[in-house]
């Protein structure tokens, strides 16, 4: 099974082409300074060197149609059509507390995402675009699965002003 990984930051793109029974990585690459000028993706088939080629990247979109062309380019890719990718897993910086494990993406979990955006405003948004560019049934996985299962002994009361008590927690995030 080959499993396409894609990791959207606020202006890169870092993915991983995996067959998923031998473990082993296929292609990986850095789609780079996307939406800035001097952008570049980088690619690099196993065992060979990487290739860096300049080219314009205005958004993320743009970015994962090169990876896409990258993978499946006669020269330097790894496989014939995107119909050899059985699924993609994208990794979101934030799900807050709404995803305790990896979940299949359907309208519903698009729309949480999109919840926990004020989170993660310069990652989760660049992943959304990720999410929908690449058009094979994909799967979430979100840096905050390492904090939902913790205890609640994060857990701390901050008293505002305003009287309302706001539950926090304390934790790591990208």
């Amino acid at each position: 099974m080959k499993v396409l990984v894609i990791n959207c930051g606020s202006s890169s793109l870092k993915y991983q082409l995996i067959d998923s029974d031998s473990e082993e990585v296929l292609a990986k690459g850095l789609c780079e300074r996307i939406g800035i000028d001097g952008s570049a993706i980088t690619h690099q088939r196993a065992g060979e060197s990487k290739v860096k080629t300049e080219v314009a990247m205005p958004d993320h979109t743009v970015a994962v149609r090169l990876v896409i062309e990258k993978l499946t380019d006669q020269e330097c890719g790894v496989i014939q059509s995107l119909e050899e990718i059985d699924a993609v897993g994208h990794r979101i910086v934030h799900g807050g507390e709404k995803f305790a494990s990896s979940v299949i993406l359907d309208d519903a979990v698009m729309e949480a995402i999109e919840e926990c955006n004020d989170l993660a405003p310069l990652h989760n948004p660049a992943n959304l675009i990720g999410i929908r560019s690449a058009d094979i049934d994909d799967l979430l996985s979100a840096d905050t699965f390492l904090f939902c299962k913790k205890s609640d002994d994060r857990r701390i009361k901050i008293t505002r002003t305003s009287s309302h008590d706001q539950s926090l927690k304390r934790g790591k995030s990208h």
